[in-house]
C-alpha cells in the first residue's frame, strides 16, 4: 500500500489572481499565454532535467506538448479572475518548484508586457507633445506674421516666437504709420479745399 502511495500522482493547486477588464476575453488570452512554450519552456526543461537526473524511464523522449497535456491544467475559476494552475507529477518533490517556476515565468512575462506598454505609452505621449509644440509654434508664427502684415499690435511677450527675429518694433512702426496717415489725410483735405478755391 505504501508503494501505491509513492507511485500515485501527487497533486497541488496554485491560485494566481490576475487583474482583468470586465470582459473575459483578456483573461482567456492570459490563460493561453500562460500555456505557451514562451512561458513554460524553462519549467519543462527544469522538470525534464530533474527527471533525467533521477533516472526516470522514458523521459529523454518527453515532448513539451505531451508534458503540458499530461501534467498541467490551467483554467479560470468560474465567474472570477482567479487562475487555477494544477500540476501533477509522479515525483512530488518537483511539484512546488515547478509551480514556483511557472509563477515566476508568468510574472516575468507580465512585467515585460507592462514595461513594453509603458514604453509605448511614453513614446506616444512624447511624440504627441512634440507634435503639439510644433503646431503651437506654427500658430504663433502665423499670428505674428498676420500682425506684422496688418499693422496690428504686438503679441504679448510670452506669446512671441523667440525664433523669429523681432528686430522691427511694431508699435513704433504702427504709431509712425498712423501719424503719417493722419498727415496725408490732412494734406488731401487741404488739396480738396484748394481745388474748390478759385484763387
Amino acid at each position: 500500500e505504501e508503494t501505491k502511495k509513492n507511485e500515485s500522482i501527487s497533486r497541488l493547486t496554485s491560485e494566481i489572481p490576475i487583474l482583468s477588464a470586465d470582459t473575459k476575453d483578456p483573461l482567456r488570452t492570459e490563460v493561453e499565454i500562460l500555456k505557451s512554450p514562451s512561458v513554460l519552456m524553462n519549467t519543462f526543461k527544469f522538470i525534464k532535467s530533474a527527471k533525467i537526473s533521477a533516472n526516470e524511464s522514458g523521459i529523454k523522449n518527453l515532448r513539451f506538448k505531451n508534458w503540458r497535456k499530461d501534467n498541467l491544467d490551467i483554467a479560470l475559476t468560474n465567474k472570477t479572475s482567479v487562475l487555477n494552475i494544477i500540476y501533477e507529477d509522479t515525483n512530488k518533490d518537483l511539484i512546488l518548484p515547478a509551480l514556483e517556476k511557472i509563477s515566476l515565468a508568468y510574472q516575468n512575462y507580465s512585467g515585460q508586457k507592462r514595461l513594453k506598454n509603458l514604453y509605448q505609452t511614453e513614446e506616444y505621449l512624447s511624440n504627441q507633445l512634440n507634435l503639439f509644440k510644433k503646431k503651437s509654434l506654427e500658430s504663433i508664427r502665423l499670428a505674428q506674421q498676420f500682425a506684422i502684415e496688418n499693422d496690428l499690435t504686438v503679441l504679448n511677450e510670452a506669446e512671441i516666437d523667440k525664433e523669429i527675429p523681432n528686430v522691427i518694433n511694431i508699435n513704433e512702426i504702427r504709431i509712425k504709420s498712423s501719424t503719417r496717415i493722419k498727415d496725408l489725410d490732412f494734406q488731401i483735405l487741404q488739396i480738396e479745399n484748394l481745388y474748390n478755391d478759385p484763387n
